[in-house]
């Protein structure tokens, strides 16, 4: 994954997962908040992984220290990497965000 000039590189057997998400506050005059390591993803084998980064969809991602987002009234539209096994990257898994049901889902849809 190159980050503007920086290329970074997971370990070997590791890979890449870039979950893009929109987030939204259900009460309008609260700040939404979003943090990296507030995010997780589940695997298949209920193995919790948190967020390496993120960042605005469509805009550069930053891996390896922890990113937040705000936004006072309108939804945040994010790209957070999670750095998984590369065995399991065709299985299923769950995201995980403070008190919301967990959002099962599965890579290419």
């Amino acid at each position: 994954m190159t980050v503007g000039t920086r290329q970074y590189t997971p370990k070997s057997g590791y890979t890449f997962l870039i979950v893009d998400a929109t987030f939204q506050n259900l009460n309008p005059d609260e700040t939404t908040r979003v943090s990296s390591s507030e995010v997780a993803v589940i695997t298949a084998a209920d193995e919790t992984i948190t967020a390496a980064g993120g960042g605005m969809q469509g805009k550069d991602i930053n891996v390896g220290y922890e990113f937040v987002a705000m936004s006072v009234k309108d939804p945040l539209s994010l790209s957070l990497v999670f750095i998984v096994e590369k065995d399991t990257i065709d299985h299923a898994f769950k995201l995980h965000f403070q008190e919301v049901p967990l959002i099962p889902f599965s890579v290419g849809e």
